[in-house]
């Protein structure tokens, strides 16, 4: 069964807010952990809560990251990754880039006590952001200003996994479920009939995520009209010099005809790129057999269709050969969203963070959102302990702040999307949406409107 049909029938048994509600029993109060905690002053008759965390992506490991430093907590937090434990080979393989943000990102690594680490991980891809048009005209270069540094999800990943024990995290764990327990508010089930219960669930799991369809009024992610190709160049410099000046030292993007080149630096002196198509269905790649094409083949249909990168630069068009070249197979995938206004149920217990409370398409602030979504809700939780109603209604709080937040970052990354790879005039839009963002107006979504095809 794919992850797409069991998402389907899951939703099918999704049952009403009430009757969840109903289902969850109260929280057993228990003395398995006197320890003191320099944050809060615990008894032996409040209660320390078990918390589950499913998945150990940046969201979900800053949270595991800050919750930790509690020490009323530092034995009662479980993350469950369907992934295997990340060798040491990893921080070698090219992945892609994240810039985090003065506020969001950068703060929730401060936070988590990381900025040092942070720091010796961040010089592979500069800030430098070059904009070109299908001609390799340059339209737009930003040096930076040194406020949003960017670093590999590898790395990432890898520095917040450092900052708390290995066995917190339990790797290869598929979540089948997350349902209302017997003891406990909430039970997991995964693997193959394995389960266990917790006093509170934090779905940060993304786009497919089992602890959303847990949740009434939550809504599945849909196709966004765009799809990618992925590839990667390991030490450009040396083999293509030339490609190497074209695309600089950080990242590069070209636009033209509802297409887009993006490419990212990263450690082995690499170039990730990613092959931006606007195509009306999320299967488009499979359909067409593009996604099942040796990398040679696929190559020679890229250069040489005109519905694809066929009347591109030659240097652009060199770029793509490059990445097909080094290749054994490519990454081809659809891009997911969820509505702009995305809000549920408020249950006690449970709640979702980062991808899988607000999917979006890639505009910067994805990764940046959910790190800060796991710093406010680990102050939620905290603050609260031994208190499950003031729990319940800080969590709630949370809830309305991110949702509130969200939608205004879901409604610009929607714009962005539209103004690069739906505009048949690219990169003709972008840069305006680019130089209103620098003015600090709003105009640019009246413009957008006007004139992207309908």
């Amino acid at each position: 069964m794919s992850d797409s049909e069991d998402l389907e029938n899951s939703a099918k048994h999704l049952i009403d807010p009430e009757t969840i509600i109903k289902q969850i029993p109260p929280t057993i109060t228990t003395a398995q952990h006197p320890k003191q905690s320099k944050h809060t002053k615990m008894t032996s008759s409040q209660t320390v809560p078990k918390i589950a965390i499913i998945g150990a992506g940046p969201a979900g490991l800053t949270l595991a990251s800050l919750l930790h430093k509690h020490d009323n907590l530092t034995s009662t937090v479980t993350v469950f990754e369907m992934r295997s434990k990340p060798s040491d080979s990893m921080l070698q393989t090219p992945s892609g880039n994240l810039d985090l943000h003065p506020g969001s990102g950068l703060l929730a690594i401060e936070e988590c006590g990381l900025a040092s680490a942070f720091k010796s991980f961040n010089a592979e891809c500069s800030e430098e952001m070059i904009t070109a048009d299908k001609n390799a005209v340059v339209q737009l270069h930003l040096p930076g200003d040194g406020n949003r540094p960017e670093i590999s999800r590898n790395a990432l990943n890898h520095i917040l996994l450092t900052s708390f024990p290995q066995e917190i995290v339990r790797w290869d764990t598929k979540i089948r479920s997350v349902t209302p327990g017997e003891s406990k508010k909430w039970k997991i089930s995964f693997n193959d009939n394995e389960s266990e219960e917790f006093d509170f669930v934090v779905g940060a799991d993304g786009a497919w995520s089992k602890a959303r369809l847990a949740i009434p009024g939550t809504s599945k992610p849909t196709y966004s009209g765009v799809s990618y190709l992925a590839l990667t160049v390991p030490y450009l410099t040396q083999k293509y010099p030339s490609l190497s000046t074209l695309i600089g030292s950080g990242s590069y993007l070209a636009l033209g005809h509802m297409k887009g080149i993006i490419s990212q630096r990263g450690i082995l002196d690499s170039a990730r790129m990613y092959l931006m198509m606007s195509v009306d269905s999320a299967t488009y790649f499979s359909d067409t057999g593009l996604d099942s094409l040796p990398p040679n083949q696929l190559k020679e249909k890229l250069l040489g269709e005109e519905q694809y990168f066929k009347d591109w630069n030659d240097q652009l068009k060199d770029l793509i050969a490059a990445g097909c070249d080094a290749e054994e197979k490519v990454e081809a995938r659809p891009l997911y969203t969820q509505p702009t206004k995305h809000s549920w149920t408020h249950v006690p217990g449970i709640t979702l963070i980062g991808d899988a409370a607000h999917l979006m398409v890639p505009s910067g602030e994805g990764v940046n959102l959910g790190m800060l979504d796991a710093l406010e809700l680990s102050k939620a939780l905290t603050s609260s302990l031994g208190d499950e109603v003031k729990l319940d209604e800080e969590v709630k709080a949370f809830e309305e702040k991110m949702w509130m937040r969200s939608e205004d970052e879901a409604q610009s990354a929607g714009m962005m999307q539209a103004v690069m790879y739906k505009d048949p005039d690219a990169p003709k839009l972008f840069l305006e949406l680019m130089n209103t963002l620098v003015e600090g107006s709003k105009n640019i979504s009246q413009t957008v409107e006007q004139e992207l095809p309908k």
